[in-house]
């Protein structure tokens, strides 16, 4: 299997795993509890100074799910959740597919005697014919840099089939778990990205990061066992904890295969999840932070299993609500913190309250030039001296959205006044005037109060009420506002009203241009994460595991020192635009004014061209382009002259169409005239126009 070790009857199997000894507190050194200490006050200190930011953010959340604030919504007023589904159809543009990896040589100068002209390479031809040496010289330098750039293709190939398999591996869907990403940037200002390596029976804090496999259960039995070792009254002789030991343990002792995997992996932190040292001057580069900080809220138990620290009760408790916490420590939650010291260059994990390390610092696992395994995704980025992080979709609609919401539930309250309603003097009897307000259809009212000639509308008239002004409640002008602040059209939230066309093609335009910045941003994030994770791959996976995923025919490095050159070769990216919705009838258009031009350009490689309209078309551009093979038109050319059944060209009408006088061949009257015309020219300026 693919990345895979399957331990069988053949390779010895592992020693069942042993409960290991914790750390008691008190062995902790005074320079390291020091250590630790400053460590935990600079993350708090960190999270006070973004407080309002990540309340900002939680409260973005219930608004966008809510469509009004949390108190609005549970009163039961007037709602019209606006944003939920802006953000719905953003995401959708955005993000409309998964993106395509793609490996490029990094250019480089590969000729030292050839000086790469055409005429220089037919002159060294020639020379080498009579022997010239340096002739020679110059062809052998040619062929040598061909083969190393078929190897460096080749090795492109590899790698990006590789990533594909990982993504295709992971946990949790990562098409959902990109989608989610960019609805999270929208919603709360920035979407996190974590790149790592699971190794082989190696715990990950992250759960929702991890390939399946059988690391879970080795976890829960070493847990057991230490507990069972500290005479832990869970684990008695009739206890459910130590039945279900029982039944790992057999399960271990069962299995003769064991699927045990490694590779690279993908989290997506929550937007207040990870915590950015305050001296950070740019948010989508990290330019600036010394630091980067990544929060976990784990039992003391999940600790123990994942870092094989025993924290007993020396750490701050909290409550699930995030709040402190001051009764049974075995219903609270403990805050880790991943911490990643980039002046150091170094990775460790703390505890708040605890005085030791949980994990000690060294350097990372997963190295990168760029040394953060964080990617954060930004939209709406504004250049401000004192705020990190910019406001998202859901702050700039946020008074939008609750003037339409009051708005409508003015007119709602006024509708409600505006009943019909009667006005008696103190003659009519209690229930003389329920029999008027709850009489039945058609029903015949006794009312004694009512003398024989006397009106009852000389005892009861109809209340005076205000008329409803729909100038006062209209939503037009609010709703003109909304998609000026975030880029939506009308037609995209709801039927037009009396909209055109043409306004309708305007308006997809501009959309189109007001979201390529956001498409712009997601594809520089998947870049360099596609980037990294090709360095990931290339520094830690084996040759005999690559062969086994990708195929005999996979290029790679044998040695680390070999792979680490490789790696600074190959750029592992993203094809741009792969990952949004393309603008079908702009590029459409672009391409037919285009494509006669091209055609008669010397040099013009077919290829691109091919692979674009493929895209357009929704058609997959390795099945469709075929190299070297001639183009359809050109293939029914030359069946045409071709004889059925090898008899000879230009002889029975009946299998060859040129002998079939006026209407045969390409004589036959043309269908253009009912195919679609060419797209539009560009509109003229209007006369005066700058």
């Amino acid at each position: 299997m693919a990345e895979t070790e399957v331990l069988d009857s053949a390779t010895p199997t592992p020693p069942a795993p042993t409960a290991q000894e914790p750390s008691p507190t008190a062995d902790v050194p005074e320079a390291t509890r020091l250590l630790v200490k400053q460590w935990t006050d600079r993350v708090c200190k960190a999270k006070e100074h973004y407080k309002k930011t990540f309340k900002r953010m939680r409260e973005n959340q219930d608004f966008a799910r809510l469509g009004a604030t949390k108190e609005w919504a549970e009163s039961g007023k007037y709602t019209v959740p606006i944003l939920a589904r802006h953000i719905n159809q953003t995401v959708s543009a955005i993000y409309a597919r998964n993106p395509k990896s793609i490996a490029e040589r990094r250019k480089r100068l590969m000729f030292s005697v050839w000086d790469g002209r055409e005429d220089s390479l037919t002159a060294a031809m020639e020379m080498a014919a009579m022997g010239d040496p340096q002739g020679m010289a110059i062809l052998q330098e040619i062929q040598q840099a061909m083969q190393a750039n078929l190897m460096l293709d080749r090795m492109g190939q590899t790698v990006s089939l590789l990533w594909q398999y990982y993504l295709d591996e992971q946990g949790a869907n990562y098409k959902q778990q990109f989608k989610a990403l960019v609805r999270r940037a929208k919603v709360c200002k920035v979407g996190w990205v974590k790149l790592s390596y699971q190794r082989i029976l190696e715990p990950n804090p992250d759960v929702a990061a991890q390939i399946p496999d059988i690391t879970s259960k080795i976890e829960n039995i070493e847990l057991a066992l230490s507990k069972m070792e500290t005479g832990d009254a869970a684990y008695g002789e009739q206890s459910a904890e130590k039945e279900q030991l029982r039944l790992n343990l057999a399960d271990l002792e069962r299995d003769k295969e064991m699927v045990v995997r490694e590779g690279p992996v993908l989290s997506f932190p929550r937007a207040n999840q990870v915590i950015v040292d305050p001296e950070c001057t740019h948010l989508k580069t990290l330019s600036g932070a010394g630091w980067v900080a990544e929060e976990f809220e784990k039992s003391p138990d999940e600790i123990l299993k994942l870092y094989k620290v025993d924290i007993k009760t020396d750490f701050k408790w909290y409550a699930s609500d995030g709040n402190p916490y001051d009764k049974d420590p075995k219903d609270c939650k403990a805050r880790v913190y991943q911490v990643h010291d980039k002046e150091n260059q170094q990775e460790f994990v703390i505890c708040e309250g605890y005085p030791g390390f949980l994990r000690e610092p060294k350097t990372p696992d997963v190295w990168l030039e760029r040394f953060w395994p964080y990617f954060p995704l930004v939209f709406n980025e504004i250049e401000h001296d004192c705020e990190l992080y910019p406001q998202s979709d859901v702050e700039h609609a946020k008074d939008i959205q609750n003037e339409y919401n009051r708005s409508r539930e003015g007119l709602r309250q006024h509708r409600i006044a505006a009943r019909p309603y009667y006005v008696t003097a103190k003659g009519l009897e209690k229930d003389e005037k329920d029999r008027l307000a709850y009489h039945g259809d058609h029903e015949i009212i006794e009312m004694p109060t009512l003398a024989a000639d006397q009106k009852v509308s000389d005892l009861i008239q109809r209340g005076p009420v205000a008329n409803i002004d729909p100038n006062l409640y209209e939503v037009e002008g609010v709703f003109n506002d909304l998609m000026r602040a975030v880029g939506t059209q009308e037609a995209q939230l709801g039927g037009m009203s009396g909209g055109t066309a043409t306004e309708a093609s305007i308006g997809e335009q501009s959309t189109a241009t007001s979201k390529s910045d956001n498409v712009d941003d997601l594809d520089e994030m998947l870049s360099d994460l596609f980037r990294a994770a090709g360095q990931v791959m290339f520094m830690n996976v084996q040759k005999q595991t690559v062969v086994e995923i990708v195929g005999p025919g996979a290029v790679w490095p044998d040695t680390l020192m070999s792979r680490n050159e490789a790696s600074k070769e190959i750029l592992l990216t993203m094809e741009a635009g792969s990952s949004g919705r393309p603008n079908r009838a702009a590029e459409l258009a672009n391409l037919e004014r285009a494509a006669p031009y091209l055609m008669q350009i010397p040099g013009i490689n077919p290829k691109p061209l091919s692979k674009k309209w493929a895209g357009l078309l929704d058609l997959d551009p390795d099945e469709l382009n075929a190299e070297g093979a001639p183009s359809i038109t050109a293939i029914n050319a030359m069946m045409s002259k071709m004889a059925v059944g090898g008899g000879p060209v230009g002889g029975d009408p009946a299998s060859d169409p040129n002998a079939q006088g006026g209407q045969g061949a390409q004589n036959a009257p043309s269908t253009q005239a009912n195919e679609p015309g060419p797209q539009p020219g560009y509109p003229a300026p209007a006369p005066g126009a700058a």
